[in-house]
């Protein structure tokens, strides 16, 4: 399983999943959005919050989790809420 992004600035690196490993909010948040926010985000957005930016996420549950939207709201993260996304993928 595979990780990433895209946005109108780039795309950032790709984060592969350890196999078997188990995809809950730990290890999202500290294998995942943690590197994303802390090494991607700032090569992606250098203008230092002046430009508005957005995670948009599905529904797996770890994205969906309890935890992880505490931490993003904790962190001020913007991000598109559980409610606004999409039930499913596209098969």
């Amino acid at each position: 399983m595979v990780w990433g992004c895209v946005s109108s600035h780039g795309k950032t690196t790709l984060r592969f999943v350890e196999p078997g490993a188990k995809i809950n909010f730990n290890y999202y948040i500290n294998n995942i959005l943690k590197p994303f926010l802390r090494r991607d985000l700032p090569r992606l957005f250098p203008e230092n919050g002046r430009v508005k930016w957005f995670l948009h996420q599905d529904s797996a549950p770890s994205h969906t989790a309890k935890q992880t939207i505490e931490y993003l709201n904790k962190y001020k993260i913007n991000y598109v809420t559980p409610d606004k996304w999409l039930p499913c993928s596209p098969a």
